[in-house]
């Protein structure tokens, strides 16, 4: 006795899985997760105006900012100071292999965004830290790539 079992659409399917085999829906839902991360780094709190709230992290802060001032750097003015380095416009977005970085090289960024060593002036005007964005935006992530790996399997 003989069984014979005939698939229908097993060609598109085998298409299908090649091109997630590739992981070219992977990458191109990293580059997107990437972005998106990015755009919730990049994005500066309200402007503030009036007194300085908080205080120094460190003498060592507290020396540097004193130094600025002397040397006119300070007050900064948003987008008109000399020593500016633009930290929002510097994020950017590197996908190598199945690895999305989004980073940046703007010299006084961790003073800014990173938990440990943000100012306190930083985190009381509102600035957001990199591993809040991470904490707050990891199910967003999940769900854009799943999205690209579901639109290659036609779901």
């Amino acid at each position: 006795m003989t069984v014979s079992v005939k698939i229908k659409g097993l060609e598109p399917l085998n298409r299908k899985l090649r091109r997630l085999h590739s992981m070219e829906p992977v990458r191109a839902g990293l580059g997107e997760a990437g972005e998106h991360v990015k755009s919730r780094l990049a994005k500066y709190p309200p402007r503030r105006r009036g007194p300085l709230p908080g205080g120094f992290k460190s003498d060592k802060q507290r020396r540097k900012v004193f130094a600025l001032i002397r040397e006119g750097e300070i007050p900064y003015r948003r987008g008109q100071s000399s020593a500016s380095e633009d930290l929002g416009q510097r994020w950017n977005v590197r996908v190598s292999g199945l690895t999305a970085t989004v980073g940046n090289n703007a010299s006084y960024g961790p003073l800014v965004q990173d938990r440990k060593q943000q100012a306190m002036y930083h985190r009381i005007t509102g600035w957001t830290t990199i591993q809040d964005v991470a904490e707050r935006e990891g199910p967003e992530v999940v769900r854009i790539i799943s999205k690209h790996i579901d639109r290659a399997l036609g779901e």
